[in-house]
């Protein structure tokens, strides 16, 4: 099942990352923290063969996406019944037998996100003439849609973020605003090193 999804995900511009292929030196909970974090996307796979264990583990990890603000794509067997949080969710059924349909679902799932990236730009745009945009959502959008779209323009918005904060406070006290400074700073130059 996992192989069928794996094949399918690239096709659509999207590497698929798992705990497992990623190595860290750190406690493991804190690599899935972090690896959900920096992705665009989550997908939870359900199979009617997932461990008890396990399925608590993907109800976790599908928790810390939401949270997140991350878009989720549910996959699960024909067999395999709906978790119970998620049985007003839309999932996508994996057959074995009906390849092309789980094919279609997929790229219908991504067609999802490309119109919700053309959502958040037409919010970036309102945000960017604002008197007094709230500029941390601004930077949580465009994060969001650089992580789904990996697109430069999304950079470009961030950047157009810290030149409206303006300069560092120079006081040395911490405020909210270095903190966000700070972070799209961060953003602005792990996405280009992406790219």
């Amino acid at each position: 099942m996992l192989q069928e999804l794996f094949s399918e995900l690239p096709r659509h511009g999207f590497t698929p990352v798992t705990a497992d292929s990623n190595v860290g030196g750190k406690d493991y909970l804190g690599r899935i923290v972090d690896l959900i974090r920096g992705t665009g996307l989550t997908v939870a796979v359900f199979s009617h063969e997932t461990r008890g264990t396990a399925f608590a583990n993907i109800c976790l990890e599908l928790g810390m996406a939401v949270t997140f603000g991350k878009p989720i794509v549910v996959v699960k067997s024909e067999a395999a019944p709906p978790p119970s949080d998620l049985k007003r969710t839309d999932w996508i059924v994996l057959d074995p037998d009906r390849p092309n349909a789980f094919r279609a679902k997929i790229r219908q799932a991504v067609d999802q996100l490309d119109g919700w990236v053309g959502f958040v730009e037409a919010q970036l745009e309102t945000l960017a003439v604002a008197s007094k945009p709230d500029c941390g959502i601004a930077f949580e959008l465009a994060l969001k849609a650089f992580l789904i779209s990996g697109e430069e323009r999304f950079i470009k918005n961030a950047e157009l973020l810290l030149e409206r904060l303006g300069p560092p406070d120079r006081d040395g006290t911490f405020s909210d605003l270095e903190r966000l400074r700070q972070d799209i700073g961060i953003f602005v130059r792990q996405a280009r090193r992406a790219l």
